[in-house]
């Protein structure tokens, strides 16, 4: 009897470490985790190099090994599904779980920014104040109207789904605050805080997305007719897009940044109402798909609208959010240029003046105001 219950044990362990691997070589391997977001491991060459480097042979065929074993995505899938439901954790280094299931980024010194613990010393302070007065008389000089934009982050427009633990400690000392405050102190520049628009209207229309770190396109909507304002005040003839023009469609939304980073894609679902600006004027657009960092995401594009005249250019500095923003700003211009990069004057020279803009407009988010963003050292390289 003993025997027989050896054997069965035996057997059942075989089959359970055997058959991921069946697996794993009956099928063609996967190029992409859907879960993490990542290229896998693929099967090593078998050739004469593997003669003359075997250590190289044996980890790339380790990596190949841990990337596609049987039912890995399964398995990846299970557990963050698992520590999700039950455990309110997610498998994201990056992302967290807030109230009635908002998801929110992670990065940069969120938790201590949102308490009003970080706040900005008196250095970090003169640096901002230096970059925005240098880009202001740059542009002046030329006689080009320079607009600063940051979009907030998502806890700056619905703090009331974070976590408790994330409550304010100290009032009114964000980054973005202190950053209000340097500003303050150098009116010349042209500077959009667009959080009392976006808190007032949130009320009846959502303004971020639930399962994504960026605004809807109702969001980035709002954006642009401030930014448009702004314009309007040295350009009075520029054409600000009525709401009249919008026209939405209300969908069941699945994929967000933050759903997909943690593997839990079709579990986060959304309706959302995706607004497009009526089909009355076409922008033809040309993109450049430059960048190294990410071919998925393109470095340079370049919108040139007809049907009427706007009489302007405009060339501007953008992140992630500015891709459900530009539809929207490109139709008040005669040709923007979107550039995926930072305003660093000394690289971008040469293309500005070619391009002899009227309008600079530079947007990036919130969390470039925090110390880990590596945001001066960049510029000073």
């Amino acid at each position: 009897m003993r025997k027989v219950f050896n054997v069965l044990t035996i057997s059942i362990f075989l089959g359970i470490i055997t058959f991921p691997g069946y697996k794993m070589l009956s099928e063609p391997p996967a190029l992409m985790s859907v879960s993490e977001q990542r290229y896998l491991a693929q099967p090593p060459e078998l050739n004469r190099h593997m003669l003359s480097h075997p250590h190289q042979f044996f980890v790339d065929t380790q990596d190949f090994m841990e990337d596609q074993f049987g039912y890995r995505e399964d398995l990846i899938h299970l557990n963050a599904y698992a520590r999700a439901r039950y455990l309110n954790q997610t498998t994201s280094t990056g992302t967290f779980i807030g109230k009635n299931d908002w998801l929110y980024l992670r990065f940069h010194e969120l938790v201590l920014d949102a308490r009003g613990l970080l706040g900005m010393t008196d250095e970090e302070r003169e640096l901002w104040t230096s970059y925005f007065r240098e880009r202001q008389a740059w542009t002046e000089e030329r006689g080009i109207l320079y607009i600063v934009v940051i979009a907030p982050e998502k806890q700056s427009i619905y703090p009331e789904y974070l976590p408790d633990v994330y409550l304010p400690v100290v009032d009114n000392n964000t980054r973005f605050d202190n950053l209000v405050s340097v500003l303050e102190d150098i009116p010349e520049v042209n500077f959009i805080d667009l959080r009392p628009t976006l808190i007032e209207t949130k009320s009846t229309t959502q303004i971020y997305r639930r399962v994504d770190a960026h605004w809807t396109s109702y969001g980035a909507y709002l954006a642009s007719v401030e930014i448009m304002k702004i314009i309007k005040q040295t350009y009075p003839d520029v054409y600000i897009i009525p709401e009249s023009w919008l026209r939405g469609r209300t969908v069941t939304g699945r994929g967000g940044d933050l759903s997909n980073s943690i593997g839990l894609t079709a579990e986060y679902e959304e309706e959302i109402t995706i607004y497009n600006v009526r089909q009355r004027y076409r922008c033809a657009q040309e993109t450049y798909r430059e960048a190294p960092w990410n071919d998925a995401q393109p470095l340079r594009v370049v919108m040139e609208c007809t049907g009427y005249e706007r009489g302007i250019d405009a060339f501007v500095f953008r992140d992630s959010f500015s891709n459900s923003l530009l539809p929207f700003l490109a139709e008040s211009f005669d040709k923007s240029i979107y550039f995926w990069d930072n305003f660093n004057i000394p690289y971008h020279q040469n293309f500005v003046e070619e391009s002899a803009p009227d309008v600079i407009i530079e947007q990036f988010a919130e969390r470039k105001l925090y110390p880990d963003s590596g945001w001066f050292e960049e510029f000073n390289e």
